[in-house]
């Protein structure tokens, strides 16, 4: 409609705001301390979140707003359960990993940041990053290297099968330069080949994707807004599973795919020492973890049985598994 609705929530200095669809609420991140969760169409602040010695500056908040990461002014990264009001510090100032920008991944398995990494037996380097969003933990890294010397921003917004990076300084690539630019992710959100999104002159201030992952928002630093489309359906839901069998202490473990944590893994087992036997549905389930994995312990029938799991809309191969 072209209206303007102005809402003064009494915040000393927003330095970023995400907006979550799913439950019509903003959380915004204020650089003196402070992290406030507003409802909307009425803009009431239904929470205010200190964050004492940690001025957060890019937040990643979960969709259903239980909780959101945030980095820092300073690079370290926290945890912040919006419900309880409590804090977590996963990544602390000062252990060479400096975050500058943050986005959850579709699933909720992979934090992608654009980070400072180093010293570790060399200098400083500039790197997108893949973090386990339970502990901060570095999974994987793809380092950036600038035509010219220098730290700058860089800016990540994460899609279903890409995720989409701004630089504020030049990047080669295949020839040409640029600052916008596309990793692909895999099924399991696994950063993968890099390339130009477009090449530009300038290069970008900031780079935000759709709720649905498939329109691109690129920010140049020439005050341009470039927008591009993307082929970018979810993955479909996938597991894994592997087993080990000591005496009739059976362990399972696998990946998936498609699946947020918290995702219920069901068991099936059958008694390979009985001819007619058929699988058995195991009441005892597993959980998909923050980073896509799932582990589960019970009791076998006998020492040799089969295995599968499944989840709803897919299951694994079955697999045999005897005792050592």
């Amino acid at each position: 409609t072209g209206d303007v609705t102005r809402a003064g929530i009494d915040m000393i200095d927003a330095d970023d705001i995400v907006y979550l669809p799913q439950v019509d609420q903003l959380v915004v991140a204020d650089l003196e301390g402070e992290i406030v969760v507003v409802s909307l169409p009425d803009y009431a602040v239904i929470k205010r979140i200190a964050t004492p010695g940690f001025r957060p500056t890019a937040l990643a908040p979960r969709p259903d707003g239980a909780g959101t990461h945030a980095a820092g002014d300073a690079g370290a990264l926290i945890y912040v359960d919006l419900v309880k009001g409590t804090v977590k510090d996963l990544i602390a100032q000062g252990d060479g990993t400096q975050v500058k920008s943050l986005s959850l991944s579709r699933t909720g398995t992979r934090l992608y940041a654009g980070a400072v990494l180093g010293p570790s037996g060399g200098a400083q380097r500039s790197a997108v990053v893949a973090l386990d969003p339970a502990t901060g933990r570095v999974l994987q890294e793809v380092p950036l290297d600038f035509t010219l010397p220098g730290f700058t921003t860089i800016n990540v917004a994460a899609g279903h099968r890409s995720l989409t990076v701004g630089t504020g300084l030049g990047i080669l690539i295949d020839g040409e330069q640029t600052g916008a630019l596309t990793i692909a992710l895999d099924a399991s959100g696994r950063l993968g080949t890099v390339t130009s999104l477009f090449p530009y002159t300038s290069y970008v201030a900031d780079v935000s994707r759709s709720g649905d992952g498939s329109w691109v928002a690129v920010a140049t630093t020439d005050a341009t807004v470039v927008g591009s489309f993307d082929e970018d359906a979810p993955y479909p839901p996938g597991v894994t599973v592997r087993g080990t069998l000591k005496a009739t202490q059976l362990t399972l473990t696998g990946a998936t795919s498609g699946l947020r944590p918290g995702t219920v893994v069901t068991v099936h087992i059958r008694d390979l020492s009985t001819q007619k036997s058929r699988f058995v549905t195991q009441r005892s389930r597993a959980t998909v973890t923050a980073i896509g994995t799932y582990r589960w312990r019970g009791k076998a029938p006998s020492t040799r049985v089969q295995v599968y799991t499944s989840v709803t809309g897919a299951r694994s191969t079955t697999i045999t598994v005897s005792s050592r």
